[in-house]
């Protein structure tokens, strides 16, 4: 059976090398979500990979209270966020990855070769949900449930929309 995964990331800049710190990976089918995951950076260590830019330090003081909180449990260090990817990846061996991939895949590539981690997403399986928009023509998004900005909830919400997209074009 075919299997997806939709990334998500919340960062501190919007370059290449901004720091990451929440990332959001959901795992699906045709039967839909299989599971998924968040992982929470620290600040500070997040600090250390990348480099901030201050009009997304001011955006993330407008969003609300609820995604600013979300930043701040179960935080970890970057080493840790990578290796706990890399074991996901590997128990649920999906065939294609989405994201919106000219921001989540770089920046997060980036991340890895900061830490001297092997990527273990091949490039020819790395897909934007944007061109499946594209090709797939408009579908409306289902109503937003979950915390906007929160990378769990962001992926999962990307995810059902790319089910949808998928089973429009028929390859799901």
């Amino acid at each position: 059976m075919t299997k997806h995964c939709m990334l998500d990331i919340e960062t501190l800049g919007t370059n290449t090398n901004a720091p990451i710190i929440q990332i959001g990976l959901v795992f699906f089918t045709r039967e839909g979500i299989i599971t998924s995951s968040q992982l929470t950076i620290d600040f500070d260590e997040a600090l250390k990979h990348g480099e901030a830019d201050g009009s997304t330090i001011k955006w993330w003081l407008q969003q609300s209270k609820e995604a600013q909180n979300t930043l701040f449990s179960n935080a970890r260090t970057s080493l840790e966020a990578v290796e706990i990817i890399n074991k996901l990846v590997e128990a649920q061996n999906p065939n294609y990855y989405w994201a919106h991939a000219t921001f989540d895949f770089p920046i997060l590539m980036s991340l890895y070769r900061k830490l001297g981690v092997k990527f273990p997403i091949q490039y020819r399986v790395m897909h934007d949900l944007r061109t499946l928009e594209t090709l797939a023509g408009p579908i409306e998004w289902e109503p937003r449930t979950g915390i906007a900005h929160n990378a769990l909830d962001d992926a999962t919400h990307q995810a059902k929309h790319a089910m949808k997209l998928l089973n429009k074009l028929g390859v799901l």
